[in-house]
C-alpha cells in the first residue's frame, strides 16, 4: 500500500524491527519444546493442541513485537502482512492450479488410507494459515515494508528458519538435513509469492495449503522429503520400499547420469584436441620435408 513508508534499515527504528522480527522467528523454534514441557500429556486431549498453542503463540509474538518496535497499530500490521489484500484472484487461480493437481494426483498416487478429519483441518489448512502469516506476511512484511529491507535477505533469513522449524520430520541427520533444504526452498518460492503479488499473503497462502492437503490427502509422503520426491508406494501384497532408500536412490542415479554424460563430453573433447595436436605435428613434418 501507498501510505506505507519503510525506513532506513540502518536507522534505530529500521535495526530494532529487524532485531525484533528475529527474536520473533527464534521463538518459533522454541514454542514447541516449551509447550511439550509445560504439557507433556497434551492439551485438553485436543488433536494437535500443543502444535496449534505454539503456532498462536508464535503470530501473537511476532504482531506484539512488530508493533512494539515499528510503533504501529494492529490494523496496520495486518495491512503490512497483507492478509487485508484481496483473496478472491489469488484464490480463483489457485482453485485452478491445484485442480489440474488433484487430477494428476488422482492418476498417478492412492489414496492415503490415514486420512482424518483433525490431520485436514490442521495441518491442510490452520498449520499453513498461522505459518505463511509468521514467516511471509508479518516477517518478511515487516522486514521489506517497514524496515526497509532489500528483497533478497528479506525473504532468505524467514525462509532458512522455516526450514530449520521442520528438521523433526527427519528421521536421522540425512534426512532432516534434506527436509530442511526442502522446506527452506519452499520457504523462498512462498516468500516471493507474498512479493511478487504485490505484498499479497493469500497467493502464499492457499498455494501452502494446496500442497500440504495433496501430500495428505494422496500417499506422497509421510514428510516434506517423501512428498517432493513421491517416493513411498504402496500396493497389496507387496514390501514398500522405504522412503530414504528409494529418494536418495533416484537422486544418486541422476547424479550418475549426469556426472556420466560431463565425463563423456570431456573425453570428446580431449580426444578431438589431440587430433587437432597430431594433425598439426603431421603439417609440420611435411612442411619440412
Amino acid at each position: 500500500m501507498s501510505d506505507i513508508k519503510p525506513v532506513s534499515p540502518k536507522s534505530w527504528r529500521g535495526l530494532a524491527i529487524a532485531g525484533g522480527v528475529v527474536i520473533a522467528l527464534l521463538w518459533t523454534q522454541m514454542s514447541g519444546e516449551l509447550m511439550r514441557l509445560l504439557a507433556p500429556n497434551g492439551i485438553g486431549g485436543i488433536a494437535y493442541g500443543r502444535s496449534i498453542a505454539a503456532s498462536l503463540s508464535g503470530v501473537i509474538v511476532m504482531t506484539v513485537i512488530v508493533c512494539m518496535t515499528a510503533g504501529i497499530g494492529l490494523a496496520r500490521i495486518w495491512q503490512v502482512s497483507g492478509l487485508t489484500a484481496s483473496v478472491t484472484r489469488p484464490l480463483i487461480v489457485h482453485a485452478a492450479v491445484f485442480g489440474l493437481a488433484t487430477v494428476l494426483c488422482l492418476t498417478v498416487a492412492p489414496l492415503a488410507t490415514n486420512l482424518s478429519f483433525e490431520n485436514i483441518a490442521w495441518l491442510g489448512f490452520g498449520s499453513p494459515i498461522t505459518e505463511e502469516i509468521v514467516f511471509r506476511g508479518l516477517a518478511i512484511g515487516a522486514l521489506m515494508r517497514l524496515a526497509g529491507w532489500r528483497f533478497l535477505p528479506a525473504i532468505i533469513a524467514p525462509a532458512i528458519l522455516f526450514g530449520v522449524a521442520h528438521y523433526a520430520q527427519g528421521d536421522g541427520l540425512v534426512d532432516s538435513a534434506a527436509i530442511i533444504a526442502i522446506t527452506g526452498l519452499g520457504g523462498l518460492v512462498f516468500g516471493w509469492l507474498f512479493v511478487r503479488w504485490d505484498f499479497n499473503l493469500w497467493p502464499a497462502i492457499f498455494a501452502h495449503i494446496g500442497m500440504n492437503t495433496l501430500w495428505m490427502v494422496f500417499a506422497l509422503g509421510e514428510n516434506a522429503l517423501g512428498g517432493w520426491f513421491g517416493n513411498r508406494q504402496q500396493g497389496a501384497g507387496r514390501h514398500e520400499i522405504p522412503r530414504r532408500e528409494c529418494a536418495w536412490r533416484m537422486v544418486w542415479k541422476r547424479a550418475e547420469t549426469w556426472r556420466g554424460r560431463a565425463l563423456n563430453r570431456r573425453r570428446a573433447g580431449l580426444r578431438e584436441s589431440k587430433t587437432v595436436i597430431h594433425r598439426q605435428r603431421d603439417g609440420d613434418r611435411a612442411g619440412q620435408r
